[in-house]
């Protein structure tokens, strides 16, 4: 079941970012600032949320760390819809992919504890594990290849200096 559950959230997010047409390698990139957020910011973030209550839970801890993670890939998806027509959704087709696995990749790790342990005895999670080093290069590489492909052409016309 829990491996079913893991496949969904590879596949939730390339269906969620191709179907609104966002550029796939801002989100990547997003992903990619959230877990800046995560490695730098969640300490501060904590200690604000801490201040306001009277019992600090430690289950706080890991849902502030799984937001600060994929807000910024949330809005880039929300805010920057129909960046690309249909017609090059092939393009960005991979660097969806990459944004799945790796939001995968970066989110188990900062999930409350008992929840990150039973996705880590998952057949699904070892697979990605595995190849965790080749999926960041590989994600990074195809979203840069995106990015570079996908930006507007700029047309001088008949009045152009």
């Amino acid at each position: 079941m829990l491996d079913i559950v893991l496949l969904a959230c590879l596949a939730v997010p390339v269906v969620l970012i191709l179907f609104l047409k966002t550029n796939t390698a801002v989100v990547f990139f997003s992903l990619c600032a959230g877990s800046v957020l995560v490695n730098y910011g969640a300490v501060s973030v904590l200690t604000f949320a801490d201040s306001f209550s009277a019992n600090p839970s430690a289950g706080l801890d890991g849902v502030i760390r799984v937001g600060l993670l994929l807000l910024p890939a949330v809005f880039s998806t929300l805010l920057l819809r129909k960046s690309f027509p249909t017609s090059k959704i092939v393009l960005f087709a991979p660097p969806a992919v990459a944004v799945g696995l790796t939001g995968l990749l970066l989110a188990v790790p900062v999930l409350p504890g008992g929840i990150q342990h039973n996705v880590m005895q998952s057949n699904v999670w070892d697979q990605v594990n595995k190849f965790r080093d080749i999926i960041i290069l590989g994600s990074f590489a195809v979203s840069l290849l995106a990015l570079w492909a996908g930006k507007a052409k700029i047309h001088k016309g008949k009045h152009s200096k």
